[in-house]
């Protein structure tokens, strides 16, 4: 037996954009929307929902970090040190 993992993260992507629909200025679907978006291998709309969820909440460390991990993976470097600083930087002090 095997599964087909785009058909599940399709569904998620879907399930998720009602979500959205429903309150479109919370960012917790838009970073697991980048984060269903980068299992699909889709690098820029993964980067757009990722951006998004910045937009609508910037001290959200899981958002910059998983940015600063895909910018990375394709490439840019020097964006995604900066992501990966401001992820540092929202750490709770019991974190570290």
């Amino acid at each position: 037996m095997t599964f087909d993992l785009t058909h599940q993260w399709d569904d998620a992507i879907a399930t998720l954009q009602k979500s959205i629909w429903l309150n479109p200025y919370y960012s917790a679907p838009y970073i697991l929307m980048g984060r269903a978006y980068l299992k699909k291998a889709q690098p820029a709309v993964a980067e757009g929902m990722l951006r998004r969820a910045i937009e609508f909440d910037p001290n959200n460390r899981a958002a910059h970090y998983l940015l600063a991990q895909l910018l990375q993976q394709t490439g840019r470097e020097e964006e995604a040190k900066r992501e990966f600083e401001t992820a540092e930087r929202l750490r709770s002090p019991r974190d570290r």
